[in-house]
């Protein structure tokens, strides 16, 4: 029975990977026919749209490719993933503090471009809901954990388990008005939990904001490595 459940899952998330993929054809096609419309407000506006259509189809890329099992896995430094999204965030006005708790290697094994992508989107999602963020990153015996705190709202507790479904916006406490797809902490989750063996726990940051607590297991056959070396 689990061994169809994962089939159907799979096949699903393949058919949703191809229709996003050839819906993008079309919305490339309908930019490039904005050219022929006279009125450059409706242009304007025809564009605006049509970005926003190739973002949310490019998520939902994202979250059917990230539901799957990694296929191959490298020993990645995370406090430098960590460092160079917190830096990428500075780049663009976001306000964000980083703390290293304790001596490294914070050493993990998987995939440094889908770890990039879920902090990235774990990092902007605080940024857009606070003033600014606090990131902690320490090791714990056999874990390395990372910590998000913002200043925003918070999140309710119904709805800490609901926020990482796909096109989940919680209506009383983090304001739709602030955008975006609705499909980033989706991701974020699809990658940490069941591409790397982690997990994404929410609770109460100090500020009254929200904290989200990433725990991934150490890379040790690396770390024994470095040791003897």
């Amino acid at each position: 029975m689990q061994e169809q459940v994962a089939t159907l899952l799979n096949e699903r998330n393949a058919m949703l990977g191809a229709i996003a993929h050839d819906i993008k054809t079309y919305v490339q096609r309908l930019k490039l026919r904005l050219d022929l419309l006279d009125d450059p407000n409706q242009v304007r506006k025809a564009a605006r749209d049509l970005d926003s259509m190739n973002k949310l189809l490019e998520d939902a890329l994202l979250v059917a490719v990230h539901a799957n099992p990694l296929n191959s896995e490298e020993t990645v430094d995370l406090f430098s993933v960590v460092f160079h999204e917190v830096e990428a965030a500075r780049l663009v006005g976001g306000d964000v503090i980083l703390h290293r708790l304790g001596v490294g290697p914070f050493l993990v094994a998987g995939d440094r471009l889908g770890l990039s992508r879920a902090l990235s989107n774990i990092i902007g999602n605080a940024l857009r809901y606070g003033r600014k963020a606090c990131v902690w990153v320490q090791r714990n015996r056999d874990i390395i954990e990372i910590v998000i705190d913002d200043d925003g709202p918070g999140i309710p507790i119904a709805d800490r388990r609901a926020v990482f479904t796909a096109f989940h916006r919680t209506e009383s406490s983090r304001n739709r008005s602030t955008g975006g797809t609705g499909l980033g902490l989706a991701i974020a989750l699809g990658i940490i939990e069941r591409q790397h063996g982690g997990s994404i726990e929410i609770a109460d940051a100090p500020s009254g904001g929200a904290r989200l607590r990433i725990l991934l297991p150490r890379d040790t056959a690396a770390d024994m490595k470095n040791l003897n070396q």
